[in-house]
């Protein structure tokens, strides 16, 4: 019967991804496919060593398997290891049957949201600021896509610079104004280390800080979709007109889950509001120094105020190092801004 149910149940699950995937928008189907393909309770998981309780003994002794039998000889090894394989699946179908029916929950609440049969819990203040969050990662995206194209403009036209530089180093001692190609080349290659400096922590500020923020808003999402199912759970429980014999323990245990959901939900819409705050104190901070560089190293480039360039660079630790004769340059980056 139990293995009937848990099949039922998985059954269920499947049926109910596949209609949520065909009515759920591209936007909706990231949370809830992130749900439905999380992993198992750790459990489930096959762990590398077994713990055996001693004969006349409270210890447990940790034992690979391999050491086993080697432990209580061949036929005292085979039989411990049949009680702890029967206790593993008696706990394994316990934590099966506890995640299927918690997933189950959660796609059906989705699909009754999507089809307009269910209320969901509605926070307007911190929705608005997820929705700006997400059109701020938009365009910080293409920030950085803008400036890595740059970059990879640049490099090729650089690469020439140096290359007609050093055609005409056989004549520089008898044209002497040859000398300022070689000296354009050597502030092209400081100006493509300070889009390089640039583009990498547009990118840190984009694909890590922002991200981390999206991540935890993604939790506030499922936990969410998770408190709305147990509370329409308990509403139905308790407008149940017939009740069956186990109405006090249902109820005991469906008050219990919602609590414990509703805390979660709101911890994590807690968290979702103070690392906004954090980010947008960083953004500003990030954002106004990396704009000033690259505002600063790119006009004294194409005015070709040496001088202006050098102390761009120099006020971000991005150094230059002479080698054959070419100024090259190598970036050190300064401590990173709390982020």
């Amino acid at each position: 019967m139990e293995w009937s149910g848990i099949f039922c149940q998985c059954s269920l699950v499947h049926y109910s991804r596949t209609t949520l995937m065909m009515l759920a928008d591209e936007k909706d189907l990231d949370g809830y496919d992130s749900f439905l393909n999380r992993s198992p309770p750790p459990s489930l998981e096959t762990s590398t060593s077994r713990q055996l309780q001693m004969v006349g003994s409270d210890r447990l002794m940790v034992v690979p398997p391999d050491e086993t039998s080697a432990a209580y000889g061949t036929s005292a090894g085979i039989g411990v290891e049949r009680q702890l394989s029967t206790m593993g699946a008696q706990e394994k179908l316990e934590a099966i049957k506890s995640w299927g029916c918690s997933t189950y929950k959660v796609v059906r609440q989705a699909l009754a949201e999507k089809m307009g049969k269910s209320a969901r819990t509605v926070d307007s203040g911190v929705e608005a600021k997820i929705d700006s969050l997400r059109s701020l990662q938009h365009q910080y995206s293409q920030l950085l896509a803008l400036s890595r194209t740059l970059l990879g403009q640049l490099r090729p036209v650089q690469q020439t610079q140096m290359k007609l530089a050093d055609q005409f180093a056989t004549l520089a001692d008898v044209e002497p104004h040859i000398r300022l190609l070689r000296e354009f080349a050597a502030n092209g290659e400081k100006l493509l280390a300070a889009l390089k400096f640039f583009s990498s922590n547009i990118n840190t500020l984009c694909n890590t800080t922002i991200e981390d923020t999206m991540l935890t808003v993604r939790h506030f999402e499922m936990a969410r979709l998770e408190y709305d199912a147990y509370r329409n759970d308990l509403e139905e429980l308790k407008q149940m007109t017939v009740r069956p014999l186990d109405f006090a323990s249902k109820l005991l245990e469906a008050e219990q889950q919602y609590a414990k959901h509703q805390a979660k939900y709101e911890q994590l819409r807690s968290d979702v509001e103070i690392k906004m705050q954090l980010l947008a104190e960083n953004k500003v901070k990030v954002m106004k120094k990396q704009l000033l560089l690259f505002q600063n190293t790119v006009a004294a480039y194409f005015c070709g105020n040496r001088e202006a360039l050098e102390m761009g660079l120099k006020q971000f630790s991005i150094a230059t190092v002479r080698t054959a004769g070419f100024p090259t340059t190598t970036t050190t980056t300064l401590p990173q801004q709390p982020q």
